[in-house]
């Protein structure tokens, strides 16, 4: 049976939301502590955070990639031998 990334990677969420479930922790937001709304369940059924932490965690993850990028870029060497 071949699986795709995408297909592995839903197979490990689910794995890992039946764990939290197994240890009374399915629901609850890993970053905060509080629970994770119903209806984000119901659309995200192995759903780490609440709404407003996961906002927050992909914030920090932008800025963080930009920084990088910026950092990547302002590294390059610039010569004159690059304008013959």
């Amino acid at each position: 049976l071949l699986l795709s990334d995408r297909e592995r990677e839903k197979l490990r969420n689910i794995d890992e939301a039946l764990l939290r479930i197994q240890e009374g922790e399915f629901g609850i937001c890993e970053e905060c502590g509080c629970d994770i709304p119903l209806g984000r369940l119901k659309i995200v059924p192995f759903a780490h955070y609440c709404v407003k932490c996961k906002e927050e965690i992909e914030k920090m993850q932008a800025q963080t990639k930009r920084f990088e990028e910026e950092r990547t870029y302002s590294e390059i060497p610039v010569s004159d031998e690059d304008d013959q």
